[in-house]
């Protein structure tokens, strides 16, 4: 007997939450950090303020035309890397100085205040963290290489060696689970999925899952996948 169109919908329904459970995460979470959940609605927040933030570099010609799938994916980067440096810091009492804080608080302030008011809370929110995260692996990595004998550290090269402390701590002792729409988590890092849970088949499509698309192809897109 042929299945109706509603028994059709609900397998692709359940075949749809099947691979969806399969990755970790539950419904209405774009990613997942041990027990921290990061929302898709959430996501979408960042990843807007950030495409507004991104428009005014665009407008002074320091940075080119992003489009949106592409800042999603570096939103939910950011939220997904600023939640393991948080992890990590708390597990070895590690945490940037409020002076420093307030310091990075100050340097950002310009940018929040480029974008329309609706964003700000949002942007300052994401950029603080990052800040926080940056700082975190800093004196990470300068603990590290301070137990390693290493004279005259800089940032330059404490960030790489707090990355490589956490990235081998949160591979034994913390859980991440991203949902497959917006890329895979592998080796500490989040990479590109796509927007997608189909594979690209054409070239465009190939072209157009790269982490960070040629702006010949970026341009192509319509204006409603552009952060402008």
């Amino acid at each position: 007997m042929r299945p109706t169109r509603a028994a059709a919908a609900l397998a692709a329904a359940a075949t749809l939450a099947l691979t969806l459970s399969s990755c970790g995460t539950h419904p209405g979470d774009a990613a997942r950090v041990g027990s921290k959940p990061i929302g898709t609605a959430h996501l979408d927040e960042v990843a807007t303020a950030l495409c507004s933030a991104q428009a005014r570099n665009q407008q002074a010609g320091t940075t080119q035309v992003q489009s949106s799938r592409s800042n999603r994916e570096l939103a939910l980067g950011v939220l997904i890397d600023s939640k393991l440096s948080t992890a990590y810091g708390d597990a070895f009492g590690v945490r940037p100085s409020r002076a420093q804080l307030e310091n990075a608080a100050t340097s950002r302030q310009q940018l929040v205040a480029s974008v329309p008011e609706k964003y700000r809370a949002t942007l300052s929110k994401t950029l603080a963290d990052l800040d926080k995260s940056q700082l975190t692996m800093a004196e990470a990595g300068r603990r590290q290489l301070q137990r390693s004998g290493a004279k005259n550290i800089t940032a330059q090269t404490a960030i790489p060696a707090g990355l490589k402390a956490r990235d081998a701590w949160v591979s034994k002792h913390l859980d991440v689970s991203v949902d497959p729409r917006f890329g895979t988590f592998r080796n500490g890092q989040l990479r590109a999925g796509g927007g997608s849970l189909s594979a690209p088949v054409s070239a465009r499509a190939v072209a157009g899952a790269k982490t960070q698309p040629a702006a010949s192809w970026v341009a192509s897109l319509p204006g409603s996948q552009k952060c402008s």
